[in-house]
């Protein structure tokens, strides 16, 4: 394969394949997304009508007490795991032509902040590329400032500084810190996480915290659904058991069709959203996009080469002050509530340090 890619001609045939690869597979995504939204419509809509249809009579009378308690905690479940994946869907996660990426590059701009980016990409280059800057900015595609001949092209994103403003190539704009590249809707997206074909949405700075929330709130009602069906589920296999009777769903959509579609689906989609936001807790911990982790893990690595430690930028220091970059200074439980505010701006944190200190002092 390697001696097959050496030739020049082999080599534009290898290329061509993989671009047409690339463009087939943002088009299926982008075809997948809405199919995916109609999926979670229908699962949360089957799971409410099996739940007041087949699972609470099958615990409680109709109009009681535990009945109301039940019915409603699945309402407000459902209501908050429909409210952030809306949202989630619906909001522009901070794409460079959105008012909010607008409102920080004015903000740039009239700081001085990329003249000032600019010169010092410049003098990088001039000293031969090595800086003892902790580098990082926005995804692929990195470049000169605008109207500046001078500023240097930077190969990737890993090496572009902290808090430093660069230049994007495929969409022609400036480059915001922490601002990435999602080649799915052809977009730079602050503070982007990753392009999910669930929300046919990119995840970012603006709709982070509907994604964490719904994933939470879907966690808590698979959590919920196992709880409520785990018994009766049991009881009917050991009775098709006793019977000598394979197990199996049941015909028609019945009692025991309903306990046992909702253990499975519970199971299998909890473990599956409970893996996710298990990662996604740990990336708010430690102020971390999964982009940014693996950017991270390679600057970490050559800060090891180099005998010294690498330390995340935009880390506060604790889980508490790291949290507040995505849900702001409410309480835990006050942040889980529906909310359309805006999440803590800028989209990195401020430190109580001179603008040229934010660049330095990463790596020691």
């Amino acid at each position: 394969l390697f001696a097959f890619c050496e030739n020049n001609d082999n080599f534009k045939y290898v290329s061509l394949i993989q671009k047409i690869f690339g463009i087939a597979l943002d088009t299926f995504l982008l075809v997948l997304g809405p199919c995916l939204i109609c999926v979670v419509a229908a699962i949360v809509t089957g799971e409410l009508y099996c739940f007041f249809e087949h699972l609470i009579p099958y615990y409680y009378e109709a109009w009681t007490f535990p009945w109301f308690l039940h019915s409603f905690f699945a309402i407000f479940l459902a209501i908050n795991v429909s409210f952030n994946y809306a949202l989630c869907v619906s909001t522009n996660p901070g794409t460079h032509d959105s008012e909010i990426y607008k409102k920080l590059l004015k903000g740039a701009e009239e700081s001085g902040q990329l003249n000032v980016d600019s010169r010092k990409r410049a003098m990088n280059e001039n000293n031969g590329g090595h800086s003892n800057v902790s580098r990082r900015g926005a995804s692929g595609e990195s470049g000169g400032g605008t109207g500046s001949s001078s500023v240097a092209t930077s190969t990737s994103w890993v090496d572009q500084g902290d808090f430093e403003w660069g230049y994007c190539r495929r969409t022609k704009v400036r480059k915001a810190p922490r601002a990435h590249y999602d080649h799915i809707t052809k977009k730079l997206v602050l503070n982007m996480d990753h392009y999910c074909p669930w929300m046919f949405n990119v995840v970012g700075y603006m709709n982070y915290r509907y994604f964490v929330n719904f994933l939470i709130y879907i966690m808590t009602a698979c959590i919920y659904g196992m709880l409520l069906t785990a018994s009766p589920f049991v009881d009917m296999v050991r009775r098709q058991q006793a019977q000598g009777v394979p197990f199996h769903f049941g015909r028609g959509y019945n009692k025991n069709a309903a306990v046992s579609y909702t253990f499975v689906l519970a199971l299998s989609i909890g473990t599956a959203v409970g893996l996710l936001l298990g990662w996604h807790l740990y990336l708010i911990s430690t102020a971390q996009t999964t982009i940014e982790f693996y950017g991270n893990t390679t600057r970490a690595h050559r800060a090891r080469l180099r005998g010294l430690k690498y330390y995340n930028p935009y880390d506060l220091g604790s889980i508490s002050n790291n949290w507040k970059q995505v849900y702001g200074q409410m309480s835990f439980f006050v942040g889980l509530l529906p909310s359309v505010r805006a999440p803590p701006f800028p989209p990195w944190p401020q430190r109580d340090t001179e603008p040229d200190a934010l660049q330095f002092g990463h790596i020691v």
